[in-house]
């Protein structure tokens, strides 16, 4: 056994007779009682007339300890390479800063680690090693996402179930539940979790029964989990408090500033504590939300998080966006780069989307597309949808990349199924005008209709559902209705789509897209044409 200490009877026999000048003493009949040092002493007869000395025996080293809560990642990983599980589960929780004491932020390690607690059985790890493949740290990978989830949550983590049913309710097609029930039963299973403490996801409830979309609305179950979550520390509830006061009393309310206020406070302790959180507090006050605008307080709150000692790549990339846009300091592309490529290396989707765009347009860097390219593409990779889209094109026009039609509609769906609205309104209307072109005739309009839906229903996107209600206005890949195109382009309008409230007032008015797929249809059904649309 471990620790312990086992000679066997030949051996120590062999021992002591290396150790005698003459014949062995003869054996005793006196009881064997355990020795100071723990090992068994053969007690010697009065005959014996030459005393063997004892052989030296090493005792193996003594187990290796748990780490403890203020053990650095060094312990922690003697802990866990000597297979302590719970220090297996802290020294990830060190490696991606999500507690005190952190020193270099490392995903992959972070991943090894959480992995090992969560094989051994430590339901927290698995669902800690669920949210690294969400994106921003490792590639995303939503089914495995929701898989460690759901392990956490079977085996009774309250958190893991919150996380679960928030990737249930948005993510992608596969993982996302669809029909009422299962919409119903996932925000349910986000509400028992919040009343369970975890406190984000008072937030994920909170606000699918203040929109009222896939549930019914209910504006005051939604506030009390929200201002639930808010509380108890998470800063998005009590962003979505803010909005239901904001909406019912008017933003400016007393109100809804002290929800504003108590979301800039939690990001603020977060970022104290454990530089979490210090990007969006830097946009706090730039945005002044919840803030009295204090000037160079934006580069202050970023560098916490992406200084010498801590560089978290959320930050990194936030304070590369203050120097790009000249947040409270000069523009200065170059150093905004910098700190971009530290994002991006670190795992950043946004880090790597902005690196692409310097590249692409120059600013800082050299005109590059096949760096842009490469920096959009793992902006993709790490769960950045519009660069998805982005890439696409590329792919699509040749820029930078040899053409390929199949990467291009690759990348392009997943942005959309990654719930890009805009990605899902582009796409579609390529999909409608390439239909019969580049895509076979019919198929086009088919799939275009698939994504619109996903943009309108699923992202709420104001130009999906315009675009969705003007194919069933003419039947093309949908059923003719007249009806339901009419509330889809109402909804698009109350969501801002200006074109859209245009064409309620004019239905003759179409979008340039739409009068152009009309004529072409006309003109392949013209005399002489084999083509029908």
């Amino acid at each position: 056994m471990r620790g312990s200490v086992a000679t066997s009877a030949p051996l120590v026999g062999l021992a002591l007779l290396a150790g005698c000048a003459g014949a062995p003493a003869p054996l005793s009949s006196a009881p064997h009682e355990p020795s100071a040092t723990g090992v068994v002493a053969t007690q010697p007869s009065a005959a014996a007339t030459v005393t063997a000395p004892m052989a030296t025996i090493k005792a193996e080293p003594a187990p290796v300890p748990e780490c403890t809560t203020k053990d650095p990642a060094d312990v922690c990983q003697r802990a866990c390479d000597a297979g302590r599980a719970a220090s297996c589960l802290r020294l990830g929780r060190l490696r991606v800063g999500l507690v005190s004491g952190w020193d270099r932020y490392d995903a992959v390690e972070a991943a090894a680690a959480f992995a090992r607690a969560c094989d051994a059985g430590l339901a927290a790890a698995c669902d800690e090693l669920g949210t690294l493949h969400e994106g921003d740290a490792l590639p995303r990978d939503y089914p495995r996402a929701a898989e460690l989830h759901r392990k956490a949550c079977d085996a009774g983590d309250r958190v893991g179930c919150g996380n679960l049913a928030r990737l249930q309710l948005a993510s992608e097609p596969g993982v996302e539940v669809e029909g009422d029930a299962a919409v119903a039963a996932a925000v349910a299973l986000a509400e028992k979790a919040c009343n369970d403490n975890d406190q984000a996801a008072c937030a994920t409830a909170a606000r699918e029964l203040w929109a009222g979309l896939r549930v019914k609305k209910d504006a005051t179950l939604a506030f009390t989990l929200a201002e639930k979550g808010c509380e108890a520390g998470d800063r998005f509830g009590c962003e979505v408090a803010a909005e239901i006061v904001a909406t019912r009393e008017g933003y400016g309310t007393p109100k809804a500033f002290y929800y504003r206020q108590h979301a800039a406070a939690n990001a603020q302790t977060a970022c104290e504590n454990t530089q979490r959180e210090c990007g969006a507090l830097a946009w706090y006050n730039a945005d002044r939300y919840g803030f009295v605008f204090t000037p160079g307080a934006f580069i202050g709150w970023a560098t916490r998080g992406c200084g010498p000692n801590h560089k978290r790549p959320d930050a990194c990339s936030t304070l590369g966006e203050g120097y790009m846009r000249g947040v409270n300091v000069p523009v200065d592309n170059p150093r905004a780069n910098e700190f971009f490529a530290l994002a991006c290396e670190g795992g950043s989707g946004a880090g790597c989307w902005y690196l692409g765009k310097a590249y692409h347009f120059g600013n800082g860097v050299p005109m590059d597309p096949a760096k842009s390219l490469a920096a959009r593409l793992r902006s993709c990779q790490f769960g950045f949808a519009f660069a998805c889209d982005i890439a696409g094109n590329q792919y699509r026009d040749g820029d930078g990349v040899s053409k390929s039609a199949e990467l291009h509609l690759a990348l392009r769906r997943r942005a959309c199924a990654w719930r890009s609205g805009i990605s899902c309104h582009t796409l579609g209307r390529w999909l409608v005008a390439q239909d019969g072109v580049d895509v076979p005739a019919g198929e086009g309009r088919r799939e275009a209709a698939t994504h619109l839906r996903r943009g309108c229903e699923n992202i709420d996107d104001p130009g999906s559902c315009f675009a969705l209600g003007l194919l069933h206005a003419r039947g093309w890949g949908v059923p003719k209705d007249s009806v339901l195109a009419g509330r889809l382009a109402q909804r698009a309008c109350q969501g801002g789509e200006k074109l859209a409230c245009g064409w309620l007032s004019n239905p003759q008015k179409v979008p340039d897209w739409v009068a152009k797929r009309d004529a072409d249809d006309t003109k392949a059904s013209g005399p002489g044409s084999r083509t029908k649309p």
